[in-house]
């Protein structure tokens, strides 16, 4: 089983709640994904945790039996704990990416940090979802 991209569509409209906004945001993802069983969940660790990690892809995290959301980097331990407290904070992506059960990053920091983070996570043989834009031009 592979991941070669998965495609997320996030809404603003502030009717939804945090929860249904991120079910409704996965949109498609890898034909793999969606139609073989999988018989342990991937294991995610999550590159920054403001607007984005925070309110889109942490509750979409939750709510899929495909994931289980392990890692977060983040320098506010307490909104992730917050959040959910069996999530364990840690202090850098280089700290989060030695994790061999990673399995998926999310990168979720300011766009300059895009390309590094994700080349990063390439490199150490995960899986990568990354936000728009890639990198800096």
């Amino acid at each position: 089983m592979f991941i070669d991209f998965i495609v997320l569509v996030t809404s603003f409209k502030p009717e939804f709640d945090t929860a249904r906004a991120a079910s409704f945001a996965l949109i498609t993802t890898r034909h793999s994904l969606m139609h073989s069983p999988l018989t342990t969940p991937l294991n995610v660790g999550l590159i920054g945790f403001g607007l984005s990690g925070r309110y889109f892809h942490a509750p979409f995290l939750e709510v899929s039996p495909h994931f289980n959301l392990k890692k977060v980097v983040t320098r506010n331990s307490a909104a992730v704990h917050e959040f959910n407290p069996a999530i364990e904070v840690v202090s850098s992506a280089e700290e989060l990416l030695a994790d061999d059960s990673i399995d998926l990053v999310f990168v979720c920091t300011p766009n300059h940090l895009h390309f590094s983070n994700a080349k990063a996570a390439l490199e150490a043989g995960k899986h990568v979802v990354i936000e728009k834009p890639f990198a800096n031009t």
